[in-house]
């Protein structure tokens, strides 16, 4: 992540002098021994909030052809065409876009709490199945988002 982290900070007018490259813990008056940090920042640091900001902007970045909506940890990515099979074949391109991008940035996705929904229900019996990785995403026909319930049955 570090090569990463070191071409976001120029965007937002920082230099690599604000990474930590090593640490200590402190507990009951005694130190741990100085350990290199290979990535992450410190928990509850004003860098770490920034941060996040901005590797969750990289997301629609990696994405093709579909849409990101980005809402804090919450992300939800539609896409939009009559051709099931070819919407499939967008999503499936985009999804592994996003893996690949994961990956660059040392970034984990939760595939148990994510799904996907087709529209119209008409297309439940679509045998295409969607992944991230080798992780299949689970097929919904009712599901929600920001407290929105989404429902494709009608």
């Amino acid at each position: 992540m570090r090569p990463k982290v070191l071409e976001i900070l120029p965007c937002i007018g920082l230099t690599a002098t604000y990474v930590i490259e090593t640490m200590f813990v402190s507990y009951n008056n005694k130190n741990s021994e100085m350990e290199n940090v290979s990535y992450g920042v410190l928990h509850g640091s004003v860098l770490g909030s920034l941060l996040f900001i901005l590797y969750i902007n990289v997301i629609a970045n990696c994405l093709q052809f579909a849409r990101a909506i980005l809402f804090a940890a919450d992300t939800s990515v539609s896409y939009a065409h009559e051709n099931i099979e070819y919407r499939f074949d967008v999503m499936i391109s985009d999804l592994d876009n996003l893996n690949d991008c994961f990956k660059a940035y040392r970034l984990s996705l939760n595939v148990s709490k994510s799904c996907y929904i087709l529209f119209p229900s008409s297309n439940k019996n679509a045998e295409n199945v969607l992944k991230i990785g080798t992780e299949p995403l689970k097929k919904e026909t009712i599901t929600k988002s920001l407290c929105v319930c989404i429902d494709c049955t009608g």
